[in-house]
C-alpha cells in the first residue's frame, strides 16, 4: 500500500510522521517524528523514515500524514500498528 502512495504525492504535500504509546481518539496529541517536511519526490526517503521511528518507537502506533494545500487535501494512515500481547 505505501509503495502506492508515490503516485499520489506531488511537490506541494508536506508529509509528517507521528506516533503514539497509547493513540485514543479523545486524545489527539500524537508526537511528530522528525520535522514535517515538504515531499521532494522521494518515497524512500520517507518510508526510511517510518522504519527509523519503528526501530525506536517499537510499541507505539505510527500514522503518515499527508497534508496538500494546494487542493485543500488531507490523508492520515496508520502504517504501524504494535502486536497485541498474547493473553495467557
Amino acid at each position: 500500500m505505501l509503495a502506492g502512495l508515490g503516485a499520489c504525492l506531488n511537490p506541494s504535500c508536506v508529509v509528517r510522521i507521528e506516533h503514539a504509546a497509547d493513540p485514543d481518539p479523545r486524545r489527539p496529541c500524537w508526537s511528530c517524528w522528525g520535522e514535517p517536511r515538504g515531499y521532494d519526490g522521494d518515497l524512500e526517503r520517507v518510508l526510511g523514515a517510518i522504519d527509523a521511528c519503528r526501530a525506536r518507537h517499537p510499541g507505539d502506533q505510527i500514522r503518515l500524514c499527508i497534508d496538500d494545500p494546494r487542493s485543500h487535501s488531507a490523508l492520515a494512515l496508520v502504517v504501524h500498528r504494535p502486536r497485541s500481547p498474547i493473553p495467557a
